[in-house]
């Protein structure tokens, strides 16, 4: 029982005081729960995307076109930024309160939506 109302405290906590970090080149992110978190650091500190192993094909391209389908909250669109800073991208998703975060993202880093 104290274990469970720690964690929604915890929770809570989270949601009231978003975490703010940077991904690899500088894009920044608010962090709103603990699904965020580790997503943040499977994507960022794990690597589990493989961009080395397409990278040069999008190299090939002046400005590649990216299509984030099912964005939640565009973590991947500033992983993509990261390693494409000239690419476009268009990131699609149906949750309402997950548009209003993609779009939170790009207004903290200046990227037109």
């Amino acid at each position: 029982l104290i274990s469970s109302l720690g964690r929604r405290l915890r929770d809570r906590l989270i949601a009231s005081f978003p975490i703010g970090v940077r991904s690899a080149g500088g894009i920044k992110l608010r962090l709103y729960n603990r699904s965020e978190i580790r997503l943040y650091n499977r994507i960022f500190v794990e690597g589990i995307y493989p961009a080395r192993e397409f990278k040069h094909v999008l190299e090939a391209i002046a400005n590649p076109v990216i299509f984030d389908v099912g964005a939640n909250n565009g973590q991947f669109c500033a992983f993509a930024l990261d390693h494409w800073p000239q690419a476009q991208i268009h990131a699609f998703e149906p949750q309402p309160a997950l548009v209003r975060r993609i779009r939170e993202m790009a207004a903290l880093n200046q990227i037109e939506n």
